[in-house]
């Protein structure tokens, strides 16, 4: 959450407001629409009982597991709405936490397990996609290609930290 709001300071010094424009109103809507295959291949391919092993935990309930992303979709959904009506700038710090967290990061992160798993881990495939969705948003929202590196580059500590052994 630190780095989004870094990330958000960082627009507005550098612009009066973080760009609002048709191509970033667009990379931010396809972030979000790349959220629901993400969840269908979480779904699919047995991410509610193998990720929480990786931890020594019990698998997620389905239903905890659905409402949360459920009712984290629909708040990054009222957030893009407010930003596009250019009525609240800070609706878009969940858009960059979602677009550094739930873009890169998770990219990252997945790429992580596969390699400490050996093989493929569930959602590898759309997080990959969610990874460039995410750099183009912040790509788009910076409006430069270096300070969207920069910002998916900071998250590799957070990535790093996931890939710990946990007992």
């Amino acid at each position: 959450m630190g780095l989004a709001f870094a990330a958000y300071l960082h627009l507005l010094a550098n612009k009066a407001a973080p760009r609002c424009d048709e191509p970033a109103q667009a990379s931010v809507a396809w972030l979000l629409l790349a959220q629901l295959p993400h969840l269908g291949e979480l779904a699919l391919s047995g991410f509610l009982s193998r990720w929480p092993v990786l931890y020594g935990e019990p698998p997620y309930p389905a239903g905890v597991f659905f409402g949360f992303a459920l009712g984290a979709y629909v708040l990054l959904s009222a957030c893009m709405a407010a930003w596009f009506q250019r009525r609240c700038h800070l609706a878009l710090l969940p858009l960059l936490v979602l677009a550094l967290f739930g873009g890169c990061g998770s990219a990252l992160v997945h790429a992580g397990w596969a390699w400490r798993q050996g093989g493929y881990v569930p959602g590898l495939g759309t997080a990959l996609l969610q990874g460039l969705a995410g750099w183009l948003a912040l790509r788009r929202l910076s409006g430069s290609p270096r300070a969207a590196s920069l910002l998916a580059f900071a998250c590799v500590p957070g990535a790093a930290v996931t890939l710990l052994p946990t007992h």
